[in-house]
């Protein structure tokens, strides 16, 4: 098997100038391939080195920025409650009050919320959103009747709405954080928790605040909303597919982002349940190892990882926080990549270059071989007067220009034996011309020209050859687009049939095809000669489908390539059947089996063709599918249907009335008045016999 297949090697040819070219394209494939894969990999691990860097140095921004923040709510809350307490602020004011929580809420990127409430239930509160649009509510049990108030604030600080209400729902005095700070005497961090009136988790900075008799007199409260943070680090770019994330060491995810944008959050979620699962797995390794920064593999990809751990977080110390940053290797290395991709583009534009040069100095080896290959494309179409000599000294091109020479020799020769056309047919499929012949299924096509006997007598000799060239050169051009085989010109009609030698795909719908083409151009035609005053040409057409033989048929002195058998003479005689109905394309029912799904046609009649006992419907091919037609076939069809089931049934007058009322529909039709010829003839004289069936005598 070895030997074999090593022998099949051995005489394998390949051209000079891609012998040459070849060794010098695999040189030089082989260098650049080495210097891009060392230079790739050599980049790839310092930018690996400084991509763990930038993360982890994100991470530290990240982190410092929420401890900063935190501390900086601590403080300012404490801040606040000092100067409450020394009488620096008046919390009775309420425009005052209401003026200081905006000014503080406006100093914090994460914070939102910072309000004031006492002993009676009053409360200050500033709120910001996210478009930095400002709220203050007002809640005051001082006055009777109690009212609720909401401002409204634009980016620049203008009111652009105030509600009222009494509908008091909130009490501060009765929830936990207030109690707590109450209870403690000192500034604390809640735990996490669902706020009151939004449905957002959060936690809050609470300071309790006492008056100069050092009597509580209420709270300076700060809210910390997760989404903030969420919303916060998502701003945080780091590369495309990188993620900066906010969690506890048991898991639960503090700040993500897109998480807890929404609200109707009751508890944190775990770290588990968000994508991208890698996310997990470094929490995982980091838990694991402890490593401040690491790499890891999930899934085939390469992820970098940096981590830091709040000493002292808001909320719980028995959970303590940290800061996560995790992004793809892929994120930061892409550039390389994309710079490899430029590397080997520049080496291919050098190796092109290469090319080039190398190319020119064999050029003058390759030339006599380009322009033999350019005498057998020539021998491919068939195109034998070209006799030129190739001279050259290189011995494998003398002789290969000897051995073109002697082949267009012999294919002059066959050409006085079989057609040109179908030769080039032999030459594309490789078949020997040997006399003989096999079974297979054409679909045969045949043309006749209307009134031609009578057309020849009464036109120019030279005129009518003129015409006539012009019309097969059309027809044919037909033929030959939709694959077809031209067997023969027999005076006006031409034979051509689908299935051999060449076997297409389709072949009856190319037959259909071919026909309507041929009545569209003729129309075209008839038009330009009428203005010339030349002959109308109309032509009707067979086609039918069936086993013949095909093959070379002749002697020694002619071979003519052709098919023969039962099929070509039905197609023949459906084109003679034109003439009794007065129709163009004439189709039999195997033919109509084949195409009906994807051509308008309409059931003529029954027949049986003189010789034949065997009877078949015949149709007239009318268009493709979905083209437009001069009258409503589906209302045509039903009628002609009923007047056709009266005809075969022998209800001579009710045939003869609705094959009439058929003309209301189609007043062109020559089919039905062929039938109403009928029904009158056999009003009278009835048929002794009679099947329904037609007899084609003729």
């Amino acid at each position: 098997m070895y030997q074999s297949l090593a022998e099949k090697i051995r005489h394998i040819l390949i051209t000079l100038r891609v012998s040459i070219l070849s060794i010098f394209v695999t040189l030089f494939v082989v260098s650049i391939i080495t210097l891009i894969i060392i230079n790739y990999y050599h980049s790839s691990n310092t930018l690996v080195s400084t991509s763990i860097n930038l993360i982890q140095k994100i991470s530290k921004s990240v982190f410092s920025k929420l401890d900063d923040e935190f501390n900086h709510a601590e403080q300012d809350d404490k801040a606040a409650a000092d100067m409450i307490q020394e009488g620096l602020i008046n919390p009775n004011n309420f425009t005052h009050m209401i003026d200081y929580t905006v000014m503080l809420t406006k100093q914090f990127d994460i914070i939102n919320q910072i309000y004031w409430s006492d002993e009676n239930g009053n409360v200050i509160n500033a709120r910001r959103e996210f478009d930095n649009i400002i709220t203050s509510q007002v809640i005051n049990r001082s006055i009777k009747p109690s009212y609720e108030k909401y401002i409204y604030r634009n980016n620049e600080g203008k009111v652009i709405n105030t509600k009222f209400s009494t509908n008091l729902n909130f009490d501060p005095r009765k929830r936990f954080w207030y109690l707590k700070a109450k209870n403690t005497k000192q500034f604390i961090w809640t735990d996490i928790y669902q706020f009151h009136d939004l449905p957002y988790l959060g936690f809050t900075a609470v300071t309790p605040v006492y008056n100069n008799l050092n009597t509580f007199i209420g709270i300076m409260a700060i809210d910390v909303r997760l989404d903030w943070i969420s919303n916060f680090i998502a701003s945080q770019k780091i590369s495309k597919n990188g993620v900066i994330f906010v969690a506890s060491k048991l898991g639960k995810l503090v700040a993500y982002p897109g998480l807890y944008i929404n609200g109707h959050f009751t508890e944190l979620t775990d770290i588990h349940s968000v994508k991208p699962e890698w996310i997990a797995k470094s929490f995982e390794i980091f838990e694991k190892t402890k490593k401040s920064t690491f790499s890891f593999q999930y899934q085939g990809q390469t992820y970098l990882a940096a981590f830091n751990s709040f000493a002292e977080n808001p909320t719980s110390y028995a959970d303590p926080w940290l800061v996560g940053v995790v992004a793809p290797e892929n994120d930061f290395i892409g550039k390389l990549k994309l710079n490899s991709l430029i590397d080997a583009l520049i080496g291919l534009l050098i190796l092109l270059l290469g090319l080039i040069v190398v190319s020119t100095l064999v050029t003058y080896v390759i030339n006599p071989i380009k322009k033999l290959v350019t005498q057998t494309e020539k021998i491919r179409r068939f195109e034998l007067d070209d006799d030129e000599r190739i001279n050259s000294r290189i011995k494998e091109v003398y002789m290969l220009s000897n051995a073109i020479h002697a082949m267009r020799i012999g294919l002059k020769s066959f050409k006085k034996y079989v057609p040109s056309g179908l030769v080039r047919q032999l030459i594309k499929t490789g078949q020997d011309v040997e006399i003989g012949g096999t079974k297979r299924t054409l679909t045969i096509l045949f043309s006749d020209i209307k009134n031609f006997t009578n057309i020849a007598e009464h036109v120019n000799p030279n005129e009518l050859m003129e015409t006539m060239n012009e019309y097969f050169e059309e027809l044919s051009k037909i033929i030959i687009q939709e694959k077809g085989t031209i067997d023969k010109y027999i005076g006006d009609s031409i034979m051509a049939f689908w299935g051999a030698p060449i076997i297409v795909e389709a072949p009856t719908h190319h037959a259909a095809r071919v026909a309507l083409l041929c009545e569209e151009r003729l129309d075209t035609l008839n038009a330009l000669w009428q203005t010339q005053n030349k002959s109308i040409l109309n032509t009707r057409f067979g086609i039918h489908i069936g086993e013949a033989i095909v093959g070379n048929i002749g002697s020694s002195e002619r071979i003519n390539y052709t098919a023969v058998g039962d099929v070509i003479n039905i197609a023949s005689r459906l084109e003679e059947v034109n003439k009794i109905y007065g129709t163009r394309i004439m189709v039999s029912e195997p033919v109509y089996q084949i195409i009906k799904n994807d051509f308008i046609l309409r059931r003529i009649d029954c027949i049986a063709l003189k010789g034949k006992s065997i009877s078949f419907n015949i149709y007239e091919l009318l268009a493709e599918k979905n083209q437009p037609l001069n009258f409503d076939l589906e209302t045509y069809r039903k009628c002609f249907d009923e007047a056709f089931d009266a005809y075969v049934n022998q209800r001579w007058e009710e045939a003869k009335a609705l094959f009439k009322t058929c003309l209301k529909y189609y007043p062109k039709d020559t089919v039905v008045k062929v039938f109403i010829h009928r029904c009158r003839h056999y009003i009278n004289k009835p048929p002794k016999e009679w099947d329904g069936v037609w007899h084609v005598h003729g």
